[in-house]
C-alpha cells in the first residue's frame, strides 16, 4: 500500500511507471496540493451549497484495429511508460484494479482517485486526496475482442467555479498535461500501434435512455461524426 495513496501497487511500481523522483516530490507536496485543491480551486463552499457541477467536457473515441486492446493494455495498464524517452511525459496513468485505485501524473505530480470496474467500463471517480477532480471519467468499451473504445470526461466546475481564478489556473496545469501528452509525448507509441483518436469538445448530452444507474452508457459502434481528429489520450 503505497502511501499516501492506498491501494495495492508498490512504490516501486508506481516509479517504474512515474519515475522515483516524481513518487518522492509527489508525497512531498500533495498535503499542500490538498490544501490548494480544497480551499482555492475546488472549494467546499461552492461544490457543496451552490451545484458546482458537472460539465461534459470532453469525449474521446479511440480506435486500434490491429492489436486488440493496443491502447488499455498498455498505455493505462502497462507497468512502463508509453511515452518518449527524454521527453516530459506531460500526462501519465497506471490502473490498480486489485485496490481500487488509478493512479495519474500530470507534470510529475500524482494524484490518486477511485475507480470500478466492469468487462465494459471503468468509471474514474475522485476521492478525498484527488487534488484536480474530476466529476467522473467513463472509459466504456465493446465487449471482446476490444479494438476500440471511449472516454467521456465530466468536470465539476459548474456554476461560480466557472468564474474561479484558481479553478482555471489548476485545470490549464491539469489540461496543459493532457495537451502535451496526445500531441507530443505519445504521438510515436500511437503511430507505432495503428491507434487513432478523435476528440468532440463540450459534446452535446447523451440521450438519458442510454444512460444507466451507475451513469455508465454502453458502448455503440464508432461514430466520429462532428469530431475531430485528436492525439491519443
Amino acid at each position: 500500500m503505497p502511501f499516501p495513496w492506498g491501494g495495492k501497487v508498490t512504490h516501486s511500481q508506481l516509479a517504474e511507471k512515474f519515475s522515483w523522483p516524481t513518487v518522492v516530490i509527489s508525497i512531498i507536496l500533495t498535503p499542500l496540493l490538498l490544501i490548494l485543491s480544497k480551499l482555492l480551486a475546488y472549494p467546499v463552499w461552492m461544490i457543496g451549497p451552490l451545484k458546482n457541477g458537472p460539465l461534459y467536457l470532453m469525449k474521446y473515441r479511440f480506435s486500434y484495429p490491429d492489436k486488440e486492446n493496443a491502447f488499455l493494455s498498455l498505455a493505462y495498464d502497462g507497468a512502463t511508460p508509453t511515452t518518449r524517452k527524454y521527453c516530459p511525459a506531460g500526462w501519465t496513468c497506471l490502473t490498480d484494479y486489485e485496490g481500487g485505485k488509478f493512479f495519474e501524473a500530470f507534470w510529475g505530480l500524482i494524484q490518486v482517485a477511485d475507480m470500478d470496474v466492469t468487462d465494459e467500463r471503468i468509471i474514474v471517480s475522485p476521492n478525498w486526496l484527488s487534488w484536480s477532480p474530476v466529476s467522473n471519467i467513463f472509459i466504456e468499451r465493446p465487449k471482446a475482442p476490444v479494438h476500440e473504445h471511449q472516454t467521456r470526461f465530466y468536470f465539476p466546475i459548474m456554476g461560480l467555479n466557472l468564474i474561479n481564478p484558481f479553478n482555471w489556473a489548476l485545470s490549464t496545469f491539469s489540461g496543459s498535461a493532457f495537451l502535451w501528452y496526445g500531441f507530443i509525448s505519445n504521438a510515436e507509441f500511437c503511430k507505432n500501434n495503428g491507434i487513432t483518436s478523435h476528440l468532440s469538445f463540450l459534446p452535446k448530452a447523451e440521450d438519458p435512455a442510454k444512460i444507466k444507474k451507475d451513469l455508465s452508457m454502453t458502448y455503440e459502434l464508432s461514430d466520429t461524426n462532428g469530431m475531430v481528429g485528436y492525439g491519443s489520450i
